[in-house]
């Protein structure tokens, strides 16, 4: 007899009168199933009554398995992936707040201990996919829609939002150690990822810099037009932005080859044995949404030549509502296009005395241009 149907259909009678001589029987906890049984029988016969009871029978069953938090761990246990064990007390946390019933949850650990939860085909294939494309179960199991809403807003074990959600919730994806360099590997493949959060990612790091020479030839552009500079109102304080060197080249027409040969000096430095002809022309006629998407290209395609990456995962975190959140993965900006989808730079500081500045914060954005270069 299942735990409904034994405690609603006990019946509730007085303690009897115990013969002298009987072993004594525990009123106390005689009471208890009295009450129990009564409190059972006053529940609606809803949902949430079933829920409840069938919540207390998962806890009887597993009544030495040191409670619902050695349940979780428990089966947290049996998932056998190295960062899920990382994170088990964590996970566990997330798992016990879940506002599912248990065979919502059992179906979601049996999902999660089988590497079923991700869609490893999906997440890498062209094209853009929201978190309820790339999660099995998000749409007709709460416990998984909830658990993955939950672990895609969390940064932990070292890795930036989104990033970690893939990590515990596959075997096939892994945080790549610190002498490989990147972020995951997913199913084989180095995947470099980069999240927009509360800002967009910039496309540098220790390994992605200009060249020596950078510094000097951003000194000489200061230094060579600061009369220009001044006449435009323009600081060199912070530094100059790719449209500020822009207006310079338009200010002083009859200098148009000299000033595209210092312009062409501090880019090419930027982006050492890149081809940045089209980013100069382009700044140099006036063009600053032509320059900036070909400057956006430029750094994308850098950026990948000095990694051994298979490719890039980018993650749009929708704030406050994952469920509007989406991810793609690209290898280059004709993926992007084939997605309808293209690299878009922030500001750009090509003049500054911090490098990082000169590599700027990059998302992707819709587009309706067909998939022909660096402009998409």
């Amino acid at each position: 007899m299942r735990l409904q149907e034994f405690l609603t259909e006990a019946p509730v009678r007085p303690a009897p009168i115990q013969p002298e001589g009987t072993p004594v029987v525990d009123q106390g906890i005689e009471n208890l199933k009295a009450a129990l049984s009564l409190k059972i029988k006053d529940l609606p016969p809803d949902a949430s009554t079933a829920k409840a009871l069938q919540e207390i029978e998962e806890l009887l069953s597993h009544v030495n398995a040191g409670g619902r938090m050695g349940i979780v761990q428990g089966e947290l246990a049996k998932i056998e992936d190295p960062s899920v064990r990382s994170a088990q007390k964590l996970l566990a946390k997330y798992v016990l707040a879940l506002n599912a019933t248990p065979q919502q949850r059992q179906e979601m650990f049996a999902m999660w201990q089988a590497d079923k939860l991700i869609d490893i085909e999906v997440l890498l294939g062209i094209g853009k996919h929201a978190i309820k494309d790339i999660v099995r179960g998000y749409n007709s199991n709460p416990a998984i829609r909830e658990l993955a809403d939950d672990l895609f807003g969390i940064a932990a074990l070292g890795q930036g939002k989104g990033e970690f959600a893939l990590s515990v919730m596959s075997k096939r994806i892994n945080k790549r150690s610190q002498t490989e360099g990147g972020d995951l590997l997913i199913a084989g493949r180095k995947v470099e990822v980069k999240t927009k959060d509360l800002g967009a990612a910039r496309f540098y790091d220790q390994n992605v810099r200009p060249s020596q020479q950078w510094p000097a030839t951003v000194e000489a552009f200061k230094t060579k037009y600061a009369e220009a500079i001044k006449g435009l109102g323009l600081t060199a304080t912070t530094g100059l932005k790719l449209m500020d060197m822009m207006n310079i080249a338009i200010s002083l027409p009859e200098q148009q080859k000299e000033i595209r040969k210092d312009i062409y000096a501090v880019i090419s430095n930027i982006f050492p044995g890149m081809d940045v002809n089209n980013i100069v022309d382009y700044t140099v006629a006036g063009n600053i949404n032509a320059a900036k998407a070909y400057y956006a290209g430029v750094n994308f395609d850098f950026y990948m030549s000095q990694k051994d990456d298979d490719g890039v995962l980018y993650i749009d975190l929708a704030p406050g509502k994952n469920a509007q959140s989406w991810m793609v993965y690209y290898r280059n900006a004709a993926e992007l296009a084939q997605s309808g989808l293209r690299l878009h730079a922030s500001t750009v500081y090509p003049v500054s005395k911090d490098p990082r500045m000169a590599y700027p914060q990059m998302s992707i954005v819709s587009t309706k241009q067909p998939p022909q270069d660096n402009i998409a």
